[in-house]
């Protein structure tokens, strides 16, 4: 415990404040012209289907689900950071409760840009749609956090994806200022976070069956029976001419995440 109550205290010591708020932005309307994300983002980068798209449709498949990744993190923030956090917090005193407020105030700030960059993004219809058993397990996470402890795992997997995004954002001169802007300054702050997730880990210490409860949840995530429709259906109902193409993109996308996801 002793340990724990010093690593608090060191955490306490290096708080900065959020790189990725409202203020800190440049908001510039994301370029129509671009590519919003790097295709190697996407689920179908790599496929033959995604091949034989036009530059155009290439770009509005990039750009749909470039905001569908958005929906993603501010799913993944509201339900699985924000919502534990905040009870855990009415309990915690001292150097961990300033952890804990400062990372309470990054996330709702992320989630603030991400929605406000969403809109930006002119797409009406919702992309990112998790099935119930997912929404159901996002709940309890967000009613007993402690019981349901295997959360900070999970967490901590998205947040090195976020840091992910960022270094392929770097790494792609193609891509629209602002969106680089936004995932650049969000891995600044998710690397901060990475540290609070094992602290969070041992003050929760999950037993065996909140292990296997997280282990169902990652399964349940990377599944290739769900995620993956949004952006294609967009794409094919914005462009009818791929006809037959539609179904062919479904199932590549389906295979390459079940390829990535046990290569994983």
């Amino acid at each position: 415990m002793i340990h724990l109550e010093e690593s608090w205290k060191r955490e306490a010591a290096r708080l900065g404040p959020t790189s990725l708020s409202e203020a800190a932005m440049t908001w510039d309307a994301p370029d129509p012209a671009r590519d919003w994300i790097p295709d190697t983002l996407l689920p179908l980068s790599g496929c033959d289907g995604f091949a034989r798209l036009t530059p155009v449709q290439k770009r509005f498949y990039n750009h749909a689900y470039a905001a569908q990744l958005l929906e993603e993190f501010i799913w993944i923030e509201s339900r699985l950071i924000v919502a534990p956090l905040t009870v855990l917090r009415r309990g915690w005193t001292g150097d961990a409760g300033l952890v804990l407020d400062s990372f309470l105030a990054d996330e709702r700030a992320h989630i603030v840009c991400f929605k406000r960059l969403r809109v930006m993004t002119g797409f009406a219809q919702t992309f990112f749609t998790p099935p119930g058993d997912l929404e159901a397990l996002a709940r309890l996470v967000g009613w007993w956090p402690q019981r349901f402890s295997f959360w900070p795992e999970v967490v901590f997997a998205f947040e090195q994806y976020a840091i992910d995004i960022a270094k392929r954002c770097v790494g792609d001169s193609g891509v629209d200022p602002l969106f680089r802007e936004v995932f650049i300054a969000h891995a600044r702050d998710e690397a901060r976070h990475i540290r609070f997730d094992a602290l969070l880990r041992d003050v929760l210490a999950p037993g065996a069956l909140s292990t296997r409860l997280g282990a169902f949840f990652q399964r349940a995530y990377y599944a290739t029976d769900w995620g993956l429709e949004g952006p294609i259906s967009a794409l094919v109902q914005a462009f009818p001419d791929l006809g037959a193409l539609g179904s062919d993109l479904r199932t590549q996308a389906r295979v390459a995440r079940h390829v990535k996801t046990a290569a994983a």
